[in-house]
C-alpha cells in the first residue's frame, strides 16, 4: 500500500514538472537535489511555519530524530533517500514512538512513516508533498516547505 502511495504520489508531482528536465547536474549547482543527504538534517514545515518533523541523516539507513520517546534499542528509525531528477528527491521515513502507560504498567509502540516527494528550489530548501501513515495505518496528506542543512 505505500509502495502504491509513493508511486502515485510521484506521479502527481512530476507530472506538471519541465519534460526536458535532466537527470544530471548540468553546471548549475543552486538548484541541483543532492544525491544523498548523509550528514545533513532535514526539517520540515507546517504551513504556519513552525517545524513538523526534524530529522538528522548517517549513511543510509541510519537517522536520528531529536525527539522524546524514539525507540531507538529496539526500532531504531530509518530512511532513504533517491534524487530522481535534477531538482526532485524522493524520502522516506519509519520510526517507532515508545509510550509508557501508567495504568497498565507497560509501553505502547506506534509505528509512524512519511513517504514525500522533495522539490528543491535552492539547493537546500524547496517544497515538500506526500503521505503520512500512522500507527492505525491511516494515511494523511501533508505538504509545505523544507530546509536541509
Amino acid at each position: 500500500m505505500r509502495t502504491l502511495i509513493l508511486i502515485v504520489t510521484a506521479v502527481i508531482m512530476f507530472s506538471c514538472s519541465d519534460n526536458n528536465s535532466d537527470n544530471f547536474y548540468n553546471g548549475d549547482s543552486s538548484t541541483s537535489a543532492p544525491y544523498n543527504i548523509s550528514g545533513k538534517t532535514l526539517e520540515l514545515y507546517k504551513s504556519n511555519g513552525s517545524v513538523y518533523l526534524c530529522v538528522e541523516h548517517y549513511p543510509e539507513p541510519e537517522c536520528f530524530i531529536p525527539m522524546d520517546g524514539i525507540d531507538y534499542l529496539h526500532y531504531p528509525p530509518e530512511y532513504s533517500y533517491e534524487r530522481i531528477r535534477k531538482n526532485e528527491a524522493l524520502y522516506s521515513l519509519q520510526a517507532v514512538k515508545v509510550t509508557y502507560i501508567p495504568y497498565y504498567q507497560s509501553n505502547y509502540y506506534s509505528q509512524h512513516s512519511f513517504s514525500i516527494g522533495l522539490s528543491f528550489s535552492t539547493a537546500s530548501s524547496g517544497t515538500y508533498s506526500g503521505t503520512t501513515t500512522n500507527s492505525y495505518g491511516e494515511d494523511s496528506y501533508i505538504s509545505g516547505t523544507f530546509t536541509l542543512y
